[in-house]
Protein backbone atom coordinates (compact mmCIF):
# COMPACT_ATOMS: atom_id res chain seq x y z
CA UNK A 1 0.00 0.00 0.00
CA UNK A 2 1.13 3.40 -0.70
CA UNK A 3 -0.52 6.44 0.78
CA UNK A 4 0.08 10.24 0.25
CA UNK A 5 -1.86 12.25 2.46
CA UNK A 6 -2.14 16.15 3.23
CA UNK A 7 -1.51 19.78 1.27
CA UNK A 8 -0.29 20.26 -1.53
CA UNK A 9 1.73 23.39 -1.53
CA UNK A 10 0.36 26.65 -3.44
CA UNK A 11 3.72 26.52 -5.75
CA UNK A 12 2.31 22.75 -6.62
CA UNK A 13 -1.04 24.21 -6.87
CA UNK A 14 -0.31 26.92 -8.99
CA UNK A 15 1.72 25.01 -11.66
CA UNK A 16 -1.26 22.18 -12.09
CA UNK A 17 -3.78 25.54 -12.40
CA UNK A 18 -1.76 26.73 -15.26
CA UNK A 19 -1.53 23.40 -16.83
CA UNK A 20 -5.11 22.18 -16.78
CA UNK A 21 -6.01 26.27 -17.85
CA UNK A 22 -3.45 26.37 -20.52
CA UNK A 23 -5.01 22.13 -21.49
CA UNK A 24 -8.41 23.92 -21.38
CA UNK A 25 -7.43 26.59 -23.62
CA UNK A 26 -5.63 24.93 -26.37
CA UNK A 27 -8.73 22.75 -26.18
CA UNK A 28 -11.01 25.18 -26.73
CA UNK A 29 -8.76 26.54 -29.95
CA UNK A 30 -8.70 23.49 -31.68
CA UNK A 31 -12.25 23.51 -31.51
CA UNK A 32 -12.63 26.87 -32.74
CA UNK A 33 -10.13 25.82 -35.79
CA UNK A 34 -12.44 23.27 -36.39
CA UNK A 35 -15.85 24.85 -36.12
CA UNK A 36 -15.00 28.24 -37.61
CA UNK A 37 -14.16 26.84 -40.98
CA UNK A 38 -17.86 24.57 -41.05
CA UNK A 39 -19.58 27.90 -40.34
CA UNK A 40 -18.17 29.57 -42.74
CA UNK A 41 -18.36 26.95 -45.50
CA UNK A 42 -22.30 26.56 -44.25
CA UNK A 43 -23.13 30.64 -44.42
CA UNK A 44 -21.32 30.59 -47.90
CA UNK A 45 -23.33 27.48 -49.44
CA UNK A 46 -26.60 29.41 -47.92
CA UNK A 47 -25.58 32.77 -48.70
CA UNK A 48 -26.18 34.12 -45.78
CA UNK A 49 -23.53 36.78 -45.05
CA UNK A 50 -25.91 37.61 -41.38
CA UNK A 51 -25.31 34.56 -40.09
CA UNK A 52 -21.78 34.46 -41.14
CA UNK A 53 -21.39 37.83 -39.16
CA UNK A 54 -23.07 36.90 -35.93
CA UNK A 55 -21.42 33.19 -36.04
CA UNK A 56 -18.23 35.10 -36.46
CA UNK A 57 -19.04 37.45 -33.17
CA UNK A 58 -19.80 34.47 -31.32
CA UNK A 59 -17.04 32.71 -32.47
CA UNK A 60 -14.45 35.60 -31.56
CA UNK A 61 -16.22 35.20 -28.20
CA UNK A 62 -15.55 31.68 -27.53
CA UNK A 63 -12.16 32.35 -28.49
CA UNK A 64 -11.66 35.08 -25.64
CA UNK A 65 -13.20 32.99 -22.97
CA UNK A 66 -10.80 30.11 -23.92
CA UNK A 67 -7.70 32.71 -24.04
CA UNK A 68 -8.79 34.24 -21.03
CA UNK A 69 -8.81 30.78 -18.71
CA UNK A 70 -5.37 30.16 -20.07
CA UNK A 71 -4.17 33.61 -18.40
CA UNK A 72 -1.90 32.97 -15.86
CA UNK A 73 -3.12 32.42 -12.20
CA UNK A 74 -1.16 34.59 -9.26
CA UNK A 75 -1.12 32.75 -5.86
CA UNK A 76 -3.41 35.46 -4.37
CA UNK A 77 -6.12 33.67 -6.75
CA UNK A 78 -5.93 30.62 -4.94
CA UNK A 79 -9.20 30.01 -3.46
CA UNK A 80 -8.33 27.11 -1.22
CA UNK A 81 -5.70 24.69 -0.76
CA UNK A 82 -5.69 21.29 -1.94
CA UNK A 83 -5.98 18.76 0.80
CA UNK A 84 -5.59 15.12 -0.40
CA UNK A 85 -5.81 11.48 1.14
CA UNK A 86 -4.35 9.32 -1.77
CA UNK A 87 -4.05 5.10 -0.88
CA UNK A 88 -3.14 3.57 -3.79
CA UNK A 89 -3.96 -0.40 -2.67
CA UNK A 90 -4.93 -3.53 -4.96
CA UNK A 91 -4.86 -1.88 -7.73
CA UNK A 92 -7.47 0.72 -6.89
CA UNK A 93 -6.54 4.59 -6.32
CA UNK A 94 -8.33 6.19 -3.43
CA UNK A 95 -9.00 9.53 -3.26
CA UNK A 96 -10.13 11.74 -0.64
CA UNK A 97 -10.73 15.27 -0.97
CA UNK A 98 -10.14 16.47 2.73
CA UNK A 99 -10.72 20.03 1.48
CA UNK A 100 -14.45 18.95 -0.41
CA UNK A 101 -15.99 17.30 3.22
CA UNK A 102 -14.19 14.03 2.41
CA UNK A 103 -15.81 13.47 -0.42
CA UNK A 104 -14.21 10.20 -2.42
CA UNK A 105 -13.49 8.77 -5.37
CA UNK A 106 -11.61 5.73 -7.15
CA UNK A 107 -10.11 5.04 -9.93
CA UNK A 108 -8.20 1.42 -11.34
CA UNK A 109 -4.32 1.91 -11.38
CA UNK A 110 -4.92 0.37 -14.91
CA UNK A 111 -6.39 3.78 -16.16
CA UNK A 112 -3.64 6.06 -15.45
CA UNK A 113 -2.14 6.88 -19.25
CA UNK A 114 1.01 8.26 -18.21
CA UNK A 115 2.78 10.09 -14.93
CA UNK A 116 4.95 12.80 -15.27
CA UNK A 117 7.57 12.86 -12.41
CA UNK A 118 7.94 16.84 -11.48
CA UNK A 119 11.20 16.69 -9.12
CA UNK A 120 8.90 17.63 -6.18
CA UNK A 121 5.87 16.08 -7.09
CA UNK A 122 3.93 13.34 -9.68
CA UNK A 123 1.28 14.31 -11.79
CA UNK A 124 -0.90 10.88 -12.62
CA UNK A 125 -3.10 11.44 -16.09
CA UNK A 126 -6.19 9.36 -16.76
CA UNK A 127 -8.02 9.16 -19.40
CA UNK A 128 -8.72 12.06 -21.28
CA UNK A 129 -12.66 11.68 -20.94
CA UNK A 130 -12.46 12.02 -17.62
CA UNK A 131 -14.10 15.22 -15.86
CA UNK A 132 -11.09 14.96 -13.52
CA UNK A 133 -8.69 13.81 -15.44
CA UNK A 134 -5.57 14.53 -13.48
CA UNK A 135 -4.00 13.66 -9.74
CA UNK A 136 -0.92 15.08 -7.93
CA UNK A 137 1.21 13.42 -5.91
CA UNK A 138 3.51 15.48 -3.63
CA UNK A 139 6.38 13.69 -2.91
CA UNK A 140 7.31 14.83 0.44
CA UNK A 141 3.28 13.91 1.44
CA UNK A 142 4.28 10.20 1.13
CA UNK A 143 3.19 8.65 4.98
CA UNK A 144 3.12 5.29 3.99
CA UNK A 145 5.02 2.82 1.63
CA UNK A 146 7.84 4.62 -0.96
CA UNK A 147 8.49 6.84 -3.96
CA UNK A 148 10.49 3.54 -4.86
CA UNK A 149 7.17 1.49 -4.35
CA UNK A 150 5.22 3.92 -6.47
CA UNK A 151 7.54 4.04 -9.49
CA UNK A 152 7.71 0.22 -9.47
CA UNK A 153 3.46 0.33 -9.59
CA UNK A 154 4.20 2.65 -12.79
CA UNK A 155 6.68 1.62 -14.36
CA UNK A 156 6.98 2.55 -18.24
CA UNK A 157 4.51 4.85 -17.59
CA UNK A 158 6.82 7.32 -15.89
CA UNK A 159 8.38 10.39 -17.98
CA UNK A 160 10.60 12.73 -15.80
CA UNK A 161 10.31 16.20 -16.73
CA UNK A 162 13.08 18.79 -16.05
CA UNK A 163 12.57 22.26 -14.13
CA UNK A 164 12.20 24.84 -16.30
Amino acid sequence: MIVFSGKITNEIQTKIMKLRNTQIMILGLIIAAIIFPCLVAVCILTESENELLKYSILLLLMIIVFIGVGIPISKKKLCFEWDFYIRFENAVITIEFMHQNGAVQRKCVSNVKKVIDFGEYFYLYFSRWDASNGLVCQKDLIIEGTIEDFEKLFEGKIKRKLKS
